[in-house]
């Protein structure tokens, strides 16, 4: 099945900031700050992000956004054996919280020589290379990108991981991917694509779970397909841990309608940041649950009194029921949540603290015990003798 060229995939690697990293961001020339305008958003989350209080974003600027506009083909590769070919159709846009997390969004497509066609097996197969076969080493760019590092970074020896590669684009910004974050090469990612009709459940089934295009389906009864939700007659939202895939109909009837053909920017501008908020919750309770495990091997008091104000930190500030009355847009963040189980995570790290906290007060418990005890042991005989005293001298 051929689909339409704006087709796109959104890859979303996610980074840390260092102290001051957000700082060198904006005293860089290579990026200018977007105003996020919170399309639909409840009044108060669009108070703070208007203001960058919650989150703020960043698009690539001047020769840097340049050297991204070019059609030419990046070759990027693992191994000897495995290499794809895609182009880049939006360039970076970095997000930043206030808990020096951040995410880089680019958006890819696979490379279609002129004259032929996009196909739906193409782009499920760059998305299985991209995000589960982890082929993210560029190995060639564009030569007006090739021009551009040349110009102002040292080119490295061997193929760097697109993750490290945009990293290195970006100063203040650590390259290793946060703890707990549950892809480390791989990215998340937010598929757009445009069908020229409907898909049939196998399709649905691989861009929902992000396999190859050969991969064997077992057809599922009609509705029992999780993850799916149907927006529209022309539009279906599919979800899992791997990302979002949204699918837009777009057949001669609908040729004519604006909001359909320019769907990736539209997603892009209003989607996009809510998934991203939901990937962030996702990390900082990942992160949680990673150092409630560490602390199996030994409960440190100070670390977890700061671990305990870090999730009470987030459930005040960054865990939200709902983002916006808009239902479509509600529904949009309620389904991802649902998809990246962060009510789940939330209980389970909620209850691991509490338990650390039962053994931290019973350990504070028997300390005192022990301390009681050993006062006891010291003090009595002193205090035998001192009224031994006392009853001898007394008259």
């Amino acid at each position: 099945m051929n689909i339409g060229r704006k087709s796109t995939l959104f890859l979303a690697y996610a980074y840390e900031f260092d102290e001051d990293g957000e700082s060198q961001l904006t005293r860089s020339e290579a990026w200018k700050k977007r105003e996020i305008k919170g399309v639909a958003l409840l009044p108060h989350l669009d108070e703070y992000v208007r203001k960058g209080k919650l989150l703020r974003a960043y698009d690539a600027a001047g020769d840097l956004r340049s050297a991204f506009g070019a059609r030419d083909p990046w070759k990027l590769v693992d191994g000897e054996d495995d290499s794809i070919e895609v182009t880049i159709t939006e360039p970076p846009r970095i997000y930043v919280l206030d808990t020096n997390y951040a995410f880089i969004v680019i958006g890819v497509a696979p490379f279609v020589k002129k004259g032929e066609e996009l196909t739906l097996a193409t782009m499920q197969d760059v998305s299985y290379a991209l995000v589960r076969a982890g082929i993210s080493r560029v190995a060639s760019t564009s030569p007006q990108m090739t021009k551009w590092c040349e110009a102002h970074q040292p080119l490295a020896s061997e193929p760097a991981i697109l993750r490290r590669w945009l990293a290195s684009l970006v100063p203040g910004l650590r390259a290793e991917a946060p703890r707990g974050a549950p892809r480390t090469t791989a990215p998340a990612r937010f598929s757009v694509i445009h069908a020229n009709e409907p898909l049939g459940s196998d399709d649905r089934h691989r861009l929902r779970l992000v396999h190859r295009s050969d991969q064997v389906v077992e057809p599922a009864g009609v509705g029992d397909e999780p993850g799916e939700w149907k927006l529209s007659n022309r539009e279906f939202c599919l979800f899992s841990t791997f990302g979002v895939s949204w699918i837009v109909t777009t057949d001669d009837a609908a040729k004519s309608s604006h909001f359909l053909n320019d769907a990736p920017h539209m997603i892009r501008d209003r989607y996009v940041y809510k998934w991203l908020l939901v990937e962030h919750q996702r990390l900082c309770l990942l992160a949680l649950a990673t150092e409630c495990a560490d602390m199996s091997s030994g409960i440190d008091g100070a670390n977890f009194a700061e671990m305990r104000m870090r999730l009470l930190s987030f459930i005040s500030a960054y865990n939200f029921r709902h983002v916006s009355n808009e239902e479509r847009h509600d529904r949009f963040y309620k389904r991802v949540r649902d998809a990246l189980s962060i009510d789940d995570l939330l209980a389970e790290v909620s209850e691991e603290v509490v338990e650390i906290d039962t053994q931290l007060a019973a350990r504070r418990a028997e300390l005192l015990n022990h301390v009681l005890a050993f006062l006891t042991l010291v003090l009595t005989p002193v205090g035998i003798m001192v009224g031994i005293f006392s009853s001898d001298t007394t008259p």
